[in-house]
């Protein structure tokens, strides 16, 4: 069965509790380079299994919600009252 919402939010939130929030974000970009340096690039975009993403593909979905984030936030600070789009 899979995860509710909930679960899916508690199972990542996890990954960070009782630590810095700032900090992880300012350490992620050369931990992911330290973690894929050096590997081949059939290596970094094989799918490990049906429906799961390869290594490749996990940096560039960070890269993208990166972007939609801070153009949602760049709407909130400058308009007031705007609509924002979930997707």
């Amino acid at each position: 069965m899979p995860e509710t919402v909930q679960e899916y939010t508690q199972r990542l939130l996890s990954h960070v509790e009782g630590k810095d929030a700032l900090r992880q974000q300012q350490t992620a970009p050369k931990k992911l380079a330290a973690l894929i340096k050096g590997k081949k690039k059939d290596r970094l975009t094989r799918r490990p299994a049906p429906g799961k993403w390869s290594v490749a593909e996990i940096p560039a979905h960070l890269a993208d919600s990166e972007l939609a984030t801070s153009w949602r936030l760049r709407q909130i600070l400058s308009t007031n009252a705007v609509p924002i789009q979930a997707l």
